[in-house]
């Protein structure tokens, strides 16, 4: 990161950091290649080995030693695999990170419009004047202003300039702005997080409506049976492979789907509703936990802060943890986990975590979205004022 110094001008800051950014890119693609050509020689190396283990009429002793070997360029491939995608992710927000400063050099050049387009808000009839001063739409004061990521940022964005508030009310929220005018690294975060630079197709009425609809947590009693069902499965599987014998593995099997016939209408529906209404979920809690990380000395960014607390876990735990459920439901699209899936009991397992997930926290997603949205707003028009310091 480049320090920041307050006393350059906005367009010097923002092109010293996109030609950095910039830089950081091309080295990136320069490992890429390179990663690129170590993993083909990798696999290279693999198949040679396995061609030599199996084509040269070897004894056992002499392919289970090809087959020690063979482990090594497998092993070796999966960790430049997994670097090489950090690599790649790494790059990708390089990218973004000068995009962001092109498009605020954009914005000070007065070069702007039509360039941040935007959903048509349906939400503007009832105003007196958004038609008149031609706030919203190509070209207009909502385009300059919204660099906010989330539906919920654009909406209170939107809000602010639809309606008039209190002069405690602007008074805070120029504090706040005024601290967050020269945070440039963490407008650079909240811009750059995630696979995607364009605003999330996040909306905020769906997830409301699964974390608010009322759920309890499944007896203790079942839970524990359904746990236990999946051990023994597990073993009996075991002793399938060992012996040949399936009649243990059988047995647990229909007591398993005995448990599982009348509970299948809520477990579908506990999958099926999570996986629908929480896409985009693990964008937005590592945005609240890049909020989490920041310091605030002013009133309304530290209220702002506090709203993101469930119980004693930061919101971002949380969603992290929902964010786990969900990549486990997900995995239920795989034929192989079908396969596991009533042996397992994973989705009546999964269905009782989303179940106790919703009781716990499902009450504070409506704060933790309200508190986010209010963030991204306050960063918007901090980074006007960073970009404009005449007005």
């Amino acid at each position: 990161m480049l320090s920041f110094d307050a006393g350059r001008t906005p367009s010097q800051e923002y092109t010293d950091r996109q030609q950095a950014r910039e830089r950081t890119a091309a080295g990136l693609e320069a490992v890429h290649i390179r990663l690129g050509y170590l993993r083909l020689l990798l696999a290279v190396i693999a198949i040679g080995i396995a061609w030599f283990a199996f084509a040269t009429h070897a004894g056992h002793a002499t392919r289970a030693l090809y087959g020690l070997w063979l482990l090594l360029p497998l092993v070796l491939f999966l960790a430049v695999a997994v670097y090489h995608a950090a690599v790649l992710r790494r790059q990708a927000m390089a990218l973004r990170a000068a995009q962001l400063y092109q498009q605020g050099l954009a914005r000070i050049e007065d070069r702007w419009a039509g360039t941040n387009p935007r959903e048509q808000r349906a939400d503007t009839s009832h105003s007196l004047y958004s038609a008149d001063l031609d706030l919203f739409g190509n070209a207009s004061l909502f385009e300059l202003l919204c660099t906010t990521r989330t539906r919920m940022g654009e909406d209170v964005l939107a809000a602010w300039l639809l309606a008039p508030a209190s002069i405690a009310e602007i008074r805070q929220r120029q504090a706040a702005v005024q601290e967050l005018r020269d945070r440039l690294d963490l407008r650079e975060a909240i811009a750059t997080l995630g696979k995607d630079s364009k605003q999330i197709a996040l909306h905020p009425r769906p997830l409301l409506q699964w974390a608010e609809t009322e759920s309890r947590p499944a007896a203790r009693w079942l839970r524990i049976i359904a746990a236990l069902l999946a051990i023994c499965a597990s073993a009996a599987e075991v002793f399938w492979f060992s012996t040949g014998t399936l009649y243990p593995l059988a047995a647990i099997v229909l007591v398993e789907w005995c448990l599982y016939f009348p509970l299948r209408k809520s477990v579908r529906q506990a999958i099926g509703g999570t996986e629908q209404a929480l896409k985009d979920m693990q964008l937005v809690a590592a945005l609240l936990t890049r909020i989490e990380a920041e310091s605030f000395e002013s009133p309304r960014l530290r209220e702002l802060q506090q709203q993101l607390i469930s119980g004693q876990m930061p919101s971002s735990q949380a969603l992290a943890a929902l964010a786990k459920l969900v990549q486990g439901i997900e995995s239920l699209h795989n034929p192989f986990m079908r396969l596991f899936d009533l042996p397992l009991m994973f989705s009546v397992q999964l269905s009782f975590s989303v179940r106790s997930w919703r009781s716990t926290h499902g009450g504070s997603v409506r704060r933790w979205l309200q508190a986010l949205g209010e963030i991204e707003a306050l960063l918007a028009m901090a980074t006007y004022h960073y970009e404009h310091p005449a007005d």
